[in-house]
C-alpha cells in the first residue's frame, strides 16, 4: 500500500511537470528524491536516479573573425559557432591585449549583448576596438550547453581565438555636416606609418550632452587627403580624395588611387559607397555649383602621367543616386601639379583658386561655362601654398593663403579688374591648413602649422586686418574644422596624434 501510494505521487508528479515545460528535468528529478526520503523504499529510490545526458558536449568549428586574422575592423561584432544548438551558460568572455595579457572589456554570457540563435553567438562589442592591436578573448567551461545539459569547454589561452584590427593613420582632414538636427564628423585619416597608406576613416555621431563624437562607421581609404560635402536633392554626398595605395613606393600605387564619393543614408547613419571616380595621387577636390550644376575639380599631382587638373560634372539622373560623369575630364589644366583648390563666386562669375607646392605660386582662374573650362586670368606669387580659405563679408571677398615655407598672406578680391590685391603679411610659416569661423558676429581664422603653438585671428573690419587673438597649444597639426552646437562653437584639431575637440569659451 505504501509503495502504491508513492507511484501514484510520482506519476501525478510527472504529469504535473510535463505541464509546467518551465521546470527542469533536474528539478522533478529533485522532488522526486524528497518523496521517496521519506518512504525509504528501495525501489522508489531507483526511480530518482537521473538518466545521464545523451550526445557530445558542443564543440567550437568556427570564429569571426577567425583566429589569426589581421585587417579587422575595430568595431565588428563577434561570432562563435558551435556543431549544434546551444543555450547559454555561466561565465564572463573576456577580450585582452595580446601583447600584455590586460583585460580590455568583458560581458557576462546571461546579458543581452550575448545572443545565441541555433548553433551561433553573437557579441555586440559596447566598445570600439583599438587600431593595429592584436587582441585574444577567453570564456570558462560551462558558457555554453547544449539542449541535454552538456556543457562546452572553456577556452583559454592566448592563440585559440585572437585577431588584429586594421590601422589607423594621422588625421589630415575633418569635414561636418548636419542631417535632421543631428551633427555628423568626418575624420580621413593616412600615413599610419612611413609605409603603410591604407588605412580607416570614420564617420562620427555629435553628442551634444557629453561633447564628444561617438563613432558610427569606419571604412577604407587609400592614403587620403581631403574630403569634401556637398548637398543635392536633399541627398547629402561626401568626396574623399586619396593620394596613393599601400607605401607610395610605385607609379601603380598613384595611378590606381581614385575619388570616393559616397551618400550618407540617413536610416543606417552609414556612408554608402556610390562611385570611384579615377585619379593620378591627387591631393583635393574643390566643388562648386554654376548655374545649377555641380562640378568637381579634382587637383591630381603625380608628375609622371602629366595628367594634371581634371574637371568632372555631376550628373543626377545617373546610377541611383547619381553620379560624377568620368572616363575624361571635361576639362583639364595640363602641365604642373595642384595641391589645393578653392571656389568663389563674384557677381556671375565662378573663380577658382589653384594652390601649388614645389616653389610653384598660386593662380586664379575664371569658369567658362558655355566652353566648361578655366582660364587662368592672374599669378598670384605665393609658391608652396598647401592651403587657401575664402572669406566673403558685407560684400568683400578675401582669400587667406597659408604656406609651407613662407609667411600667410591676405588678400582682397577686386571683381572688376578681377585681381586679388596683397592686404597683409603674417608671421606664421610651415602652416598645413586655414579655418575661419564666426563667433556672436567676429570672425576668426585659426592655423594649424606643422609646429604649435596655433594662431588664432580676429578680423578687424575697419582696418581689413586679421589680429592675434589667442593660441592653442598642441602637438603637429594638420587641419582644424569648426562647428556650432546648441549655441556653443567647437575647435576639432586633426594631426600627428589624432584629433581633440576644443571649446571656443573656454579657451
Amino acid at each position: 500500500m505504501q509503495r502504491f501510494f508513492i507511484i501514484i505521487l510520482t506519476i501525478c508528479f510527472s504529469i504535473s511537470n510535463a505541464q509546467a515545460a518551465s521546470v527542469s528535468q533536474a528539478t522533478r528529478y529533485r522532488a522526486r528524491k524528497q518523496i521517496c526520503n521519506l518512504i525509504d523504499d528501495p525501489l522508489c529510490q531507483s526511480w530518482t536516479t537521473p538518466p545521464l545526458p545523451s550526445g557530445t558536449n558542443p564543440t567550437v568549428i568556427s570564429f569571426f573573425p577567425a583566429t589569426g586574422a589581421g585587417e579587422t575592423w575595430p568595431d565588428t561584432d563577434l561570432w562563435i559557432t558551435f556543431d549544434q544548438p546551444i543555450t547559454k551558460g555561466s561565465g564572463e568572455i573576456t577580450i585582452y591585449r595580446y601583447s600584455d595579457d590586460s583585460s580590455l572589456w568583458s560581458v557576462d554570457v546571461s546579458e543581452d549583448g550575448v545572443l545565441v540563435s541555433g548553433n551561433s553567438v553573437r557579441i555586440d562589442l559596447d566598445i570600439v576596438l583599438e587600431s593595429n592591436t592584436t587582441y585574444y578573448i577567453t570564456y570558462p567551461e560551462g558558457a555554453f550547453a547544449n539542449t541535454s545539459g552538456l556543457t562546452s569547454e572553456a577556452m583559454t589561452g592566448k592563440d585559440t581565438w585572437h585577431f588584429t584590427t586594421k590601422t589607423y593613420g594621422r588625421v589630415v582632414d575633418w569635414e561636418i555636416f548636419a542631417k535632421d538636427d543631428t551633427t555628423y564628423g568626418i575624420e580621413i585619416t593616412a600615413y599610419s606609418t612611413s609605409t603603410a597608406y591604407n588605412t580607416l576613416s570614420t564617420l562620427y555621431e555629435f553628442d551634444p550632452i557629453n561633447e564628444e563624437f561617438v563613432p558610427l562607421q569606419f571604412f577604407q581609404t587609400y592614403g587620403p587627403r581631403d574630403v569634401d560635402v556637398f548637398e543635392y536633392n536633399s541627398q547629402t554626398y561626401v568626396l574623399i580624395t586619396n593620394m596613393c595605395k599601400n607605401n607610395c613606393a610605385s607609379s601603380t600605387d598613384f595611378t590606381t588611387t581614385f575619388v570616393q564619393l559616397y551618400r550618407f543614408n540617413p536610416a543606417t547613419r552609414n556612408l554608402d559607397l556610390v562611385q570611384n571616380i579615377g585619379s593620378h595621387g591627387a591631393c583635393d577636390t574643390g566643388t562648386f555649383i554654376h548655374g545649377g550644376t555641380i562640378y568637381a575639380m579634382v587637383a591630381n599631382t603625380y608628375y609622371y602621367t602629366n595628367m594634371g587638373q581634371c574637371l568632372h560634372q555631376f550628373n543626377p539622373g545617373s546610377g541611383a543616386w547619381g553620379q560624377f560623369a568620368t572616363g575624361s575630364c571635361i576639362t583639364g589644366i595640363f602641365g604642373e601639379s595642384g595641391y589645393d583648390w578653392k571656389f568663389f563666386q563674384s557677381g556671375t562669375n565662378t573663380y577658382g583658386i589653384r594652390g601649388r607646392i614645389s616653389s610653384r605660386s598660386s593662380l586664379l582662374y575664371r569658369f567658362n561655362s558655355a566652353t566648361r573650362t578655366m582660364a587662368q586670368i592672374q599669378d598670384l606669387g605665393m609658391a608652396n601654398t598647401s592651403d587657401w580659405e575664402i572669406l566673403v563679408d558685407s560684400g568683400n571677398i578675401y582669400a587667406l593663403s597659408i604656406n609651407v615655407g613662407s609667411s600667410s598672406q591676405i588678400y582682397k578680391f577686386n571683381p572688376v579688374t578681377e585681381r586679388f590685391l596683397n592686404l597683409q603679411t603674417m608671421g606664421d610659416s610651415g602652416g598645413n591648413d586655414w579655418e575661419l569661423f564666426l563667433v556672436d558676429g567676429e570672425i576668426y581664422a585659426i592655423a594649424a602649422l606643422g609646429i604649435g603653438p596655433h594662431p588664432i585671428y580676429r578680423f578687424n573690419r575697419a582696418t581689413e586686418t586679421f589680429v592675434s587673438y589667442k593660441t592653442i597649444n598642441d602637438t603637429s597639426l594638420i587641419t582644424w574644422k569648426v562647428f556650432h552646437e546648441n549655441g556653443k562653437t567647437y575647435l576639432i584639431s586633426g594631426g600627428y596624434t589624432g584629433s581633440k575637440i576644443y571649446r571656443f569659451d573656454l579657451l
